[in-house]
Parts: C-alpha cells; structure tokens; sequence
C-alpha cells in the first residue's frame, strides 16, 4: 500500500486530499483544496493563491488515474463542487447528504451529485458501510460532528496493512469522534489536529490536554507506527509547540509523527499561519 498525500495546510493550501494505492485500487480520498478568504485581516497572498492553484492541478491529475473516490465532508477544501467532472467514470463513496448534515453542507452537496449522479460510474452512500475490491476493503465510520459539521473517518486495508483516515475530526474534540478509530489496528494514521488557532488561551489549554490524550490514545490501541499529523493545527505557527506532549510520546514509543508534507520528503510550508509576515516579506503588487 502506498499513501501519498497530494495537498494539506502543511504544504500551504487547506486540505487532506491524500492518494491510497493498493494493488486492487487506486483511491483518492477528499478531492478538496481551499484558502482562507480572510487572516490577520489580510486576503490571501498571492504565493498562498499560487500554492492552492498548484494543489488543485496536482489533486486533478490523480483524479484521472483514480478509480474510486471518497468524499468524507462536504466542506470545501475536502471537495471541490466546482469540479464534478472530475468524478466522470469514478466509483464514488460519498457522506450520506441526507443525514447527519448541516443546511450548507446539503446544499453543497446535492449541487455536486445533480451532475455526477450521471457521469460517474457507480454511486454509494457510505457511512457505516463496508465495501470490498478484491484484497482491499473499505470499512467507513458512522457520520461524526465536530461542531461546525459532519464528516466520516475510514479504514482502507489491503493484504496485511491498513489506512486509517481521521477526516475533519478538528483534534478529537469528544470521546464519541475516536470511538470507530479505537476499534481498528492500524499501520498509519492520518490525523486532524487541534484547532488552536481560533481559541482563546485558557479554552485551548483544556482542548489542548484533551486532544493530546486522545490522539496517545488512539496511537496505543490502533498499534499504528507511522502517523500523519496536519490540517486545522497548521493553521497555527506554534503547532510544534503546542503539539510537543504528543511529539514526545512519539518519540518514546517510536512512533514517526509527521506532516504530510514531511510524509512526502518536503519541508513544512506553512502559509497561511503566516500570511502576515508574507505581506511584511513581499508586498502585494
């Protein structure tokens, strides 16, 4: 199995779009890339603007060699509804739109599947389902809040090793949003740090806390050695800082903790944690 991710908020745009190859399947899971419209009051820098253009590119072109696609949230930057056509051919998993899903993310979503309803090759609604491709299984959570919406978390396992995907889990902000990630063994994890960059110091010192334990704890009952840890907590330029008890833990039980753009043999870019300065740095023109 191989996991390659194709853009994420460590490599400068807001994503999790991430590319599984097994020797069944091809699968693109949360075919989505975005950019914060406002930051430090700032709009977003022209290099930000250049990045997620890139990612976008780099998201279509796995997309035509994907044979199957998941979609675990309707939010933008984990699909793009703008771009059925990438779905022409594909088998789709989707979130059940019709359940569990907030006004925004419905309306989203049905304008999405009005056109891909009639390109792609098969539809399913997956939560709580499983589905099978010859030595790769599918096995996909129930639907999850995370106080702004709803999403779905899946494991890809195919001959001995396995893919857990946390989605839009925002640092695990309840006990409810691990509990399909506990039942599972795992070899890698890739999971949605906290959100610490829109908390006020003394709430995110608890959510902190909180986040820490049940990240260590999904480690330990997973088994998973490898972890992918990126999203909402790239939005915060002391991520490190903030996510060091776990880094730590890592370190002890010889767990590799990186970003996806680590994952990937890169440095770790991150743009809009630092839109500020890149307007100090290069002025807009």
């Amino acid at each position: 199995m191989k996991i390659t991710p194709l853009a994420a908020d460590s490599m400068g745009s807001r994503s999790m779009a991430v590319f599984v190859e097994t020797k069944d399947e091809n699968i693109l899971i949360d075919p989505g890339a975005g950019i914060a419209p406002l930051r430090f009051g700032l709009s977003p820098h022209p290099l930000e603007q250049w990045q997620l253009q890139k990612h976008i590119d780099r998201i279509r072109l796995f997309a035509e060699s994907s044979h199957a696609v998941l979609i675990s949230s309707y939010h933008s930057d984990h699909f793009l509804a703008s771009r059925p056509e990438w779905m022409r051919h594909k088998v789709l998993f989707l979130k059940n739109p019709n359940q569990n899903t907030t006004s925004n993310e419905r309306k989203s979503a049905f304008h999405f599947l009005k056109t891909v309803k009639s390109i792609a090759r098969e539809l399913h609604f997956a939560d709580e389902r499983s589905f099978t491709f010859g030595r790769t299984e599918l096995l996909v959570s129930p639907p999850y809040c995370n106080g702004s919406g709803y999403f779905i978390q899946v494991l890809i396992r195919s001959e001995g090793k396995a893919f857990l995907f946390s989605s839009d889990a925002q640092g695990f902000a309840s006990d409810k949003t691990t509990e399909f990630m506990l039942r599972q063994k795992a070899d890698i994890l890739y999971l949605d740090g906290p959100i610490t960059y829109l908390q006020k110091s003394a709430a995110k010192t608890d959510a902190l806390v909180q986040a820490m334990d049940r990240m260590r704890n999904i480690v330990s009952e997973t088994g998973a050695r490898r972890v992918i840890l990126d999203h909402h907590l790239m939005r915060d330029v002391h991520w490190k800082k903030h996510a060091e008890p776990f880094l730590e833990f890592g370190t002890e039980r010889g767990v590799q903790i990186q970003t996806a753009a680590e994952y990937r043999g890169e440095e770790t870019t991150l743009l809009e944690a630092r839109r500020n300065q890149l307007y100090q740095n290069q002025p807009q023109t």
